[in-house]
């Protein structure tokens, strides 16, 4: 890293993180925009001016960095040796966003003038227990930056005006702007909260969207399970998505808001784009996933004839980011066994003791933590299963590869601000940015 490199990032981190929460505020005007109508009307006369690789990998390392181990400083069993369920964890990697069992199944994807990048962090282990210590392992931002971006395309995502809402057409996706798709794998959380769910509440999950069918009724006759533990498949999957969906996705934009705002930088949050537009080919704008041809389902919910044909759900993007789903898995009971494998397997976080837990006694883990009853693997593999043979997908409801909020990042044109606003309106950090950075 740089001498300059080092000096900008030295500053950014010297930044008041309360000064950051109680001055965020949304701030959209880059260089080379405008707002038009009566109100507060403008054209930047500034060139349009993108952000450099500094600046974009603080944002990334802020929003979905590697922070260290995860202590999991929970209980497995109690002091008689029960099992308290505490194998829920999926992950000792510590990210900047908290993810329910560490699972951290979101990554991100970003947008600019030089094209379309995806920063592949899955599988990523921190170098020890707490990764930033001192200001020597500040380089690290920009070493996982150069070293996870996968550039996409030569070109910035373009979908259609149309499919923005009509007040951000005139400044989401400018030139000079960084445009962040945080994108969340339901799937991986989805199969392990199963699990969980299944072994530490004893939760009884029925189909409500197929006349309350119970794929998992041999397992209340086999005395696992009990029918008074009903939580219906709409429940359980709305969870699921608040989990990971929305806690994840915003609890890490809300970061870079942050460290947007040490940098001294415009930015602000917004909705996604239609799943169908941005997850799709790259020619009509989107990222080229490949997606789950609708199937006819064979539940007895029935669907009103006015409503269009069902839209595909995205899966994955082949080889980078892959749901826990087939064609990545040869059907759902194999999705299953793979995710219990990442606890359990060969290469599994309890039992293989290359991967650092931070506990001194690391080999504790393999042999006192209680593992995942095969019971419970089988009927979350059933369960799955139903579910795909039913609906043709998993989740139903919720997208296998989900993304809900985007963030873009910028250099504010102040001219609108001093022109239209009382004072205030933007903080010193940005106002000295150009000269600091």
């Amino acid at each position: 890293m740089s001498g300059e490199d080092s000096r900008k990032l030295d500053l950014a981190w010297e930044h008041s993180a309360l000064d950051a929460i109680f001055q965020r505020r949304a701030r959209r005007i880059p260089w080379g925009g405008e707002k038009p109508g009566g109100v507060a009307p403008f054209r930047s006369e500034k060139e349009p001016f993108p952000l450099d690789e500094a600046e974009e990998a603080l944002l990334v390392a802020a929003g979905a960095g590697l922070t260290g181990i995860a202590l999991a400083d929970i209980p497995y069993t109690d002091w008689e040796g029960a099992d308290l369920t505490g194998n829920l964890l999926i992950q000792f990697a510590g990210r900047t966003y908290p993810s329910p069992c560490s699972s951290h199944g979101t990554e991100l994807f970003f947008t600019n003038d030089s094209g379309t990048f995806f920063v592949d962090l899955r599988g990523r282990q921190p170098e020890k227990l707490l990764e930033f210590e001192t200001p020597d392992d500040r380089q690290k931002v920009l070493a996982l930056f150069r070293s996870a971006v996968v550039k996409l395309s030569d070109k910035r995502l373009d979908p259609p005006a149309p499919a923005h809402l009509p007040w951000n057409r005139w400044h989401v996706n400018r030139p000079g702007t960084t445009m962040f798709i945080p994108v969340s794998d339901v799937t991986w959380q989805y199969i392990n909260g199963l699990m969980v769910a299944l072994e530490a509440r004893g939760s009884y999950i029925y189909d409500d969207l197929n006349g309350g069918a119970e794929p998992l009724r041999p397992y209340v006759e086999e005395g696992h399970l009990d029918r008074s533990r009903a939580v219906s498949l709409s429940d359980f999957e709305r969870r699921i998505a608040l989990q990971i969906v929305g806690i994840e996705q915003s609890t890490m934009l809300h970061n870079m808001a942050l460290a947007a705002q040490a940098i001294g930088l415009g930015s602000f949050v917004f909705p996604a784009l239609d799943p169908s537009v941005i997850f799709g080919v790259e020619e009509a704008g989107g990222l080229g996933f490949r997606h789950l041809a609708p199937r006819a389902s064979t539940s007895s919910s029935g669907r009103p004839e006015w409503l269009p044909p069902p839209r595909p759900a995205p899966a994955g993007l082949d080889g980078l980011f892959e749901a826990h789903i087939p064609p990545y898995q040869g059907d759902m009971r194999e999705a299953v066994r793979a995710v219990y494998a990442a606890k359990w397997g060969e290469e599994g976080i309890y039992t293989d003791d290359r991967i650092e837990s931070g506990l001194k006694d690391r080999a504790s883990l393999a042999s006192q933590v209680p593992r995942t009853p095969e019971w419970v693997v089988e009927a979350a593999g059933d369960f799955c299963q139903y579910l795909w043979d039913t609906h043709g997908r998993v989740p139903v409801t919720v997208d296998p590869m989900s993304t809900l909020l985007w963030f873009q990042a910028l250099h504010l044109d102040t001219d609108f601000y001093d022109r239209h606003y009382q004072p205030g309106a933007y903080t010193a950090a940005i106002r000295d940015h150009m000269k600091n950075w």
